[in-house]
C-alpha cells in the first residue's frame, strides 16, 4: 500500500530535530530575556505608534529583531533596550554580523550562548552593558569563525 506523500513529512528527521531544538532555544531565550513586538518597541524607545520608526531602525541596522521561521512578525530582544533607547553596541554587533554573514536570529543565538573569548566563558548578552568592547572583540572572532 502506498502512502500519500502529502501526509508525510517532507523533512528528514534531523532537519525536523534542529528546526526542534531552534524553537527551544528561541523559547528559552524569549522567557528569560523578553522580546517586544514592533508596536511595544516604538513604545520603549519613546515613539508611541511610530511602528515604522522601528521598522526604519532595524532596515538601517540600528535595532536587532528577527523573525521565527514560518512567522512574519519581528521580535524585539529586551536585552538590547536601555532606558528609552538602544544600547549603542547593538549597531556594532549588527555590523559584525552583517559583514560577516550571519543573520539576526543566529546573533541572538550567539549573545546568549558561552563565549571562549570572554572572561570565563560568559555569555555576551550579560556583559552588553558592563563590557561592551569585550563582546564586540568576541563577535569580530566568534562571528567570523562561525565556531560558536
Amino acid at each position: 500500500m502506498q502512502t500519500d506523500p502529502m501526509e508525510e513529512s517532507a523533512l528528514s528527521p534531523e532537519i525536523e530535530f534542529a528546526l526542534g531544538q531552534e524553537k527551544r532555544t528561541l523559547e528559552a531565550i524569549e522567557a528569560e530575556f523578553g522580546v517586544l513586538d514592533e508596536a511595544q518597541a516604538a513604545d520603549r524607545i519613546g515613539h508611541p505608534g511610530n511602528a515604522r520608526l522601528v521598522d526604519s531602525l532595524r532596515e538601517r541596522g540600528r535595532i536587532l529583531a528577527y523573525r521565527r521561521r514560518g512567522e512574519d512578525e519581528w521580535i524585539y530582544p529586551l536585552f538590547q533596550f536601555e532606558g528609552n533607547g538602544v544600547l549603542s553596541v547593538t549597531r556594532q554587533l549588527l555590523e559584525v554580523a552583517t559583514v560577516e554573514g550571519v543573520d539576526p536570529m543566529d546573533l541572538v543565538f550567539w549573545l546568549c550562548s558561552r563565549s571562549g573569548m570572554l572572561e570565563d566563558a560568559a555569555r555576551p548578552v550579560d556583559l552588553l552593558r558592563a563590557d561592551p568592547e569585550a563582546v564586540l572583540e568576541a563577535a569580530r572572532y566568534d562571528l567570523g569563525e562561525h565556531v560558536w
